[in-house]
């Protein structure tokens, strides 16, 4: 028999006839012939059908004899099932493959990785990997030295989604509501949204792209791939601007038959372009621009200053009396 394992197998004729009028020819039509042409004993390469040719010179009769070398190459069969492949929730998976030999000989098993990975339990059908490449599976058989080699990959997904939380916004004092924008956010897969603050306060669900809040502070989102579970982070502040403006009016004189109409004065009540002024009175006279740091007073009554900082909505308000002496 010729196996796997053999790289050359002797034939023995040497129970023919022997002596020094006898001529050794071997022939072969399907097998091959390494060494020994002319001898009673040769080496073969290979299975075949081999026939030894005793010729006796003296006489000239001959004989013949044939030797079969039956092949035993028949390798194993195997296979590997497609691996899962790694990701951030999956760290590490399980090669899963069949082998069976043709002969039901016993079949060792070894596992080789394409770039050094670990590979625990290499000497079983069921390894365990933990890093992406090509993991090739050896099947020998143990009696015919037969051997087959079966490839299989491992991928890796562990890209991490990009959060997007958006830019820093701000809150003054005609905030009630603010809206944060985490749809920008990008992923390979499909995406979960999950925000959390630090020292704010949300008015609504915190599991969308898009979350509502109702107080400045620092706010977090965070986006996990669905199929990977891989995840990113990104933040994004809400600051506070609601510093109110203070709103004064200078003391006034008195309206009397002399002095008719009287000028309130809003000093101290800051200055710039960002800043609104408006007088109103309920029971008293304006004349003129009531829009101005400065308006003018027909008759008593209480008058009203409101200051609006425009750059945050924020505003105060003052008030001052303005009395009459009419008396003769």
């Amino acid at each position: 028999t010729f196996r796997c394992a053999d790289t050359l197998r002797w034939l023995d004729g040497s129970a023919s006839s022997s002596g020094a009028a006898i001529r050794y020819t071997w022939f072969t039509t399907d097998g091959s012939i390494a060494s020994g042409q002319g001898t009673p004993n040769i080496s073969v390469k290979g299975p075949g059908r081999y026939l030894l040719v005793v010729n006796n010179l003296t006489n000239g009769c001959s004989d013949t004899a044939e030797m079969l070398v039956k092949p035993d190459l028949g390798a194993p069969l195997a296979r590997i099932d497609a691996p899962d492949t790694i990701t951030c929730n999956i760290r590490s998976v399980q090669l899963n493959a069949t082998t069976s030999s043709p002969a039901g000989n016993p079949v060792r098993f070894e596992w080789k990785a394409d770039s050094g990975q670990t590979i625990q339990n290499d000497h079983t059908l069921n390894p365990q990997v933990d890093g992406g490449g090509y993991y090739t599976l050896i099947a020998t058989d143990t009696v015919n030295g037969c051997s087959t080699t079966v490839q299989a990959f491992v991928s890796v997904d562990t890209l991490a989604p990009k959060a997007d939380a958006g830019a820093d916004a701000i809150w003054n004092c005609a905030s009630r509501d603010l809206l944060l924008d985490g749809a920008n956010s990008q992923g390979t897969h499909a995406l979960n949204f999950s925000w959390s603050s630090s020292g704010g306060q949300f008015s609504g669900r915190t599991d969308q792209p898009q979350a509502s809040v109702r107080s400045p502070g620092s706010y977090q989102l965070t986006v996990r791939d669905v199929r990977t579970g891989c995840y990113a982070l990104d933040s994004i502040d809400v600051i506070a601007d609601t510093v109110h403006p203070v709103a004064r009016i200078a003391l006034p004189d008195t309206i009397n038959c002399k002095v008719r109409s009287l000028a309130l004065v809003g000093s101290g009540s800051g200055s710039g372009a960002h800043l609104r002024y408006e007088w109103m009175s309920s029971n008293g006279q304006l004349t003129g621009n009531t829009n101005l740091p400065i308006a003018t007073a027909l008759r008593a009554g209480t008058y009203t200053l409101i200051l609006v900082d425009t750059s945050n909505f924020c505003r105060d308000s003052a008030s001052v009396i303005v009395v009459e002496d009419l008396r003769v």
